[in-house]
């Protein structure tokens, strides 16, 4: 499948964020810089991708070279608390709030 990975910078609160592309779908890369990016006081570089912490790096290159066979290797289509990408939209979410049928179940 084609990927594609696009870095856009650093942002004001210390993270290197970008996306990743595969065919329709897009993942969120934010790469915590050390001494910034909620991490004051350590050495390494935290890895997220859409918010879960997937890794460390001690280097961006390593941090780039680790999203890579991360991505590689399929373990990103396991992240999140519902299926991968299936995830319930804000009507189902407030219906099933509501008490309303068409929720799906959370499993709990």
């Amino acid at each position: 499948m084609d990927r594609t990975f696009v870095w856009r910078g650093i942002d004001g609160a210390g993270f290197l964020y970008g996306t990743c592309s595969e065919g329709s779908r897009r993942f969120r890369l934010d790469i915590a810089l050390p001494g910034r990016g909620g991490n004051p006081k350590g050495t390494d570089h935290r890895i997220y991708v859409d918010g879960n912490e997937v890794g460390k790096a001690s280097s961006i290159e390593g941090a780039q070279k680790f999203l890579s066979n991360f991505f590689d290797r399929g373990l990103h289509e396991h992240l999140g608390r519902d299926e991968p990408r299936k995830r319930r939209s804000l009507a189902d979410t407030l219906k099933a709030a509501a008490g309303l049928t068409g929720g799906k179940s959370r499993g709990r």
